[in-house]
């Protein structure tokens, strides 16, 4: 379900409140766009879960410039400590740029569930109260259950970002970007989702590296307009294990994935598949094979699901001993 039609803010905090004390274990603070869809909460009422000391509120609020760096406001509604302690990251004016496909950081599997770029500022505490929670042999287990029951996901297993303040946006015209290998011709089918149309330039840069991370060529760049919506960004070679960036007309970085694998598979024209002469086929593509985030906010069945059958029809298009090297990279790469 798609929310009002509206950009707005919406903060999800999960809190632990004892007497006068309230730690912040998680808030998130999302400028959510007019096709986003919603959470499961309600953000009609602020509490969306009471369990004795745990809380977890929602709350909807108009857009105002500079709400990225009110982490004052934020402290303030939600009722912790001084706001001084909290550090910024990046320190600099810039933000994160982070991709739930490929996120070596694992921030975005405790974000909401979105497609495209996720732009992140994140607001940490050293002296974090939330990280000694979890080390409590009563209160872990409770914790870990009421976030897999609302969040989708145990929040113990991401120590690291316990106790933050993450404030996030998206960009307003694109959804999502898709990428497809093809040896002939030689680059990547590249597919723009577009929010609203907008004909301005995007540049792509894409940086080819072999299996071992060594950088192949040069970099190819190429620009193209949004409202193009499909179309084949060229390179030399057929590509490995490419990097792409992407940058607006105002030198911005929009969209940024790093070492993308492609599982090899032949799409053919109707009636009998000849997979081994290929005499029907008619473009030989590469499908992305994504690192794949885990569940946020209630959605993890559905998606391993998704993601496991999409991976098997895949594999079966392949030699059993193609299969297994894939399988062998894809195991490697997760456990990286």
């Amino acid at each position: 379900m798609a929310n009002n039609g509206e950009k707005k803010l919406r903060r999800m905090s999960f809190l632990y409140i004892e007497g006068s004390k309230t730690v912040n274990l998680l808030t998130i603070v999302e400028q959510m766009e007019p096709d986003m869809p919603d959470y499961k909460f309600s953000p009609k009422e602020i509490v969306a879960c009471q369990e004795e000391s745990f809380r977890i509120e929602v709350k909807d609020y108009n857009l105002y410039d500079g709400w990225q760096d009110d982490i004052k406001k934020v402290c303030k509604q939600i009722g912790v400590d001084d706001h001084k302690g909290y550090r910024k990251e990046p320190k600099s004016e810039h933000h994160l740029v982070l991709s739930r496909e490929f996120d070596d950081t694992k921030l975005t599997e405790i974000l909401p569930f979105r497609k495209g770029p996720y732009y992140v500022i994140c607001y940490q505490k050293p002296d974090n109260q939330a990280k000694e929670l979890i080390k409590n042999e009563e209160l872990r287990p409770r914790i870990s259950a009421i976030t897999e029951k609302q969040l989708g996901y145990d929040i113990c297993k991401y120590e690291q970002w316990l106790g933050s303040v993450y404030m996030v946006w998206h960009h307003p015209v694109i959804k999502d970007i898709h990428f497809t290998g093809t040896d002939n011709p030689a680059g990547m089918l590249c597919s723009i989702i577009a929010r609203q149309s907008a004909d301005t330039s995007l540049l792509f840069k894409v940086i080819d590296h072999d299996k071992d991370g060594k950088q192949i060529g040069k970099a190819t760049e190429q620009k193209v307009r949004i409202n193009e919506g499909k179309f084949l960004l060229h390179t030399p070679k057929p590509v490995t294990r490419p990097d792409v960036e992407v940058w607006d007309e105002a030198g911005e970085l929009v969209y940024s994935i790093k070492g993308i694998v492609f599982i090899k598979k032949i799409v053919l024209n109707m009636g009998v598949m000849d997979g081994v002469t290929g005499e029907k086929e008619l473009i030989k593509e590469r499908d992305v094979v994504t690192s794949g985030s885990s569940s946020r906010f209630a959605t993890a069945g559905k998606r391993r699901e998704d993601l496991t059958n999409k991976i098997i029809t895949l594999l079966k298009d392949l030699p059993q001993e193609e299969a297994e090297l894939v399988l062998d990279e894809v195991k490697g790469r997760v456990k990286a």
